[in-house]
């Protein structure tokens, strides 16, 4: 299925107001605290709603491919969108391991260094995680 279908046109432009939803939140947010440097920057509420989902179709994709699973109904074009930004090295059996979706563009492919999320130091552990989730490891 190509990536070019009425279901990537539709979440396309729910991604896109949701992002300019955020930056609205956003700028109200920044200009109502000031330079109060100390308080945390907000969750992108809509935007993260929309990349969990994303998510949950990727991962059903994946095991689509890996084990020859029916995931057309997650799919909608979504698997073509992804596979058109593969670079060397990145495949569906590497998905969350080398590779994630943005934080802010959850169309986006990026890779551990391209991070564009918070990472926080559990104070307990000492682990570090990506917020919101992203190269977990899942399998």
């Amino acid at each position: 299925m190509e990536h070019n279908t009425p279901e990537m046109h539709e979440l396309i432009f729910k991604i896109t107001k949701a992002k300019k939803n955020d930056d609205l939140f956003y700028q109200n947010w920044k200009a109502k605290i000031g330079n109060k440097s100390n308080l945390s920057i907000p969750v992108r509420g809509e935007t993260r709603i929309l990349r969990k989902q994303i998510r949950y179709r990727l991962f059903r994709i994946r095991d689509e491919v890996l084990k020859q699973k029916s995931a057309a109904e997650y799919d909608c074009g979504l698997r073509k969108w992804m596979e058109l930004q593969f670079a060397q090295g990145i495949t569906w059996e590497n998905f969350t391991f080398i590779w994630d979706v943005s934080a802010t563009d959850p169309l986006r492919i990026v890779e551990a260094m391209e991070w564009d999320g918070q990472v926080i130091q559990d104070k307990n552990t000492g682990r570090r995680y990506c917020d919101p989730p992203a190269f977990t490891n899942q399998g």
